[in-house]
């Protein structure tokens, strides 16, 4: 079964700040994982 998960972010933080840099780690950590993830815009 695929594993999927919704992330509703904000296009305000900006690389290098806390909560951008928060946001990368935890998509990459739910990739390596093996989740799919959705940011948006899917129908």
């Amino acid at each position: 079964m695929e594993r999927t998960i919704t992330i509703f972010g904000s296009s305000i933080p900006k690389p290098g700040e806390e909560q951008y840099e928060f946001a990368y780690q935890l998509g990459a950590r739910l990739a390596e994982e093996g989740y799919n993830i959705c940011t948006g815009g899917y129908a």
